[in-house]
């Protein structure tokens, strides 16, 4: 199962918000664990719209916005964490052996992004881009780790370690012919 409720402000297409709340559900996790919350929040203001800008013949657009939000993710494929039975033989004897360890306290990776950039626009669209700058940050990753062999087993499916990513990333367009019979941007 999973939730979604979401709610976005509009001002004048000036001032821009927007709240989300999601709550995901995933069998592939014990009982107790399965559920991830993961709230969002997002900002935008239209610098252009507002009245010391109207004037302006070669800034026709700009925006600042930012976001702060979280995601999951459970993608450890079907039955790796369900405490499964596989047949063995002991001794000229049929019997039952764990087909995997498993981690009952495995639950989902959490993913965290902030991000704040800026779009801009001059000569209603002749040259455009933005600018960003984000950090994306991954916790209780869901990783294979080793184990002891004498459980019988090599690894164990885990949450453990922090990935982050964080960096700017820029974009500019130029239309430099745009004709009814020839385009180039």
């Amino acid at each position: 199962h999973s939730y979604l409720a979401r709610a976005t402000y509009d001002y004048d297409g000036k001032y821009l918000a927007s709240v989300v709340f999601r709550a995901d559900g995933s069998s592939r996790f014990n009982k107790g664990k399965q559920y991830g919350y993961f709230p969002s929040v997002s900002v935008g203001w239209n610098i252009n719209k507002e009245d010391f800008m109207q004037d302006s013949k070669t800034l026709t657009a700009l925006k600042l916005r930012a976001s702060y939000g979280f995601t999951g993710d459970q993608e450890i494929g079907d039955y790796q964490n369900k405490p499964l039975w596989q047949p063995a033989i002991y001794n000229g004897q049929s019997g039952l052996k764990p087909k995997l360890i498993t981690d009952p306290n495995l639950t989902w990776q959490k993913n965290k992004g902030i991000n704040a950039g800026i779009d801009f626009e001059f000569w209603n669209g002749i040259l455009s881009g933005s600018a960003d700058y984000y950090v994306n940050t991954r916790t209780d990753l869901l990783n294979y780790v080793p184990i002891a062999g004498t459980t019988g087993f090599a690894t164990l499916l885990t949450n453990g370690g922090e990935v982050e990513d964080k960096g700017f990333e820029f974009n500019i367009t130029s239309r430099n012919i745009n004709t009814n019979d020839f385009k180039w941007s």
